[in-house]
């Protein structure tokens, strides 16, 4: 009985996320957008910090 729900899931996610090179492309420059940001944000941080 689990093996066929899991088997029954799988073909569920098959069939309604579809992977692509688009989607690949997008998530790597969400990730480098949010590395820089948070890269961004520590060192305007440590400005603040330095400062007062």
């Amino acid at each position: 009985m689990k093996n066929f729900k899991m088997k029954e899931l799988k073909s569920y996610l098959k069939h309604k996320v579809s992977i692509n090179e688009k989607t690949i492309i997008r998530y790597i420059m969400l990730g480098f957008v949010g590395l820089s940001l948070i890269s961004y944000s520590s060192w305007n941080f440590l400005a603040i910090n330095n400062e007062a």
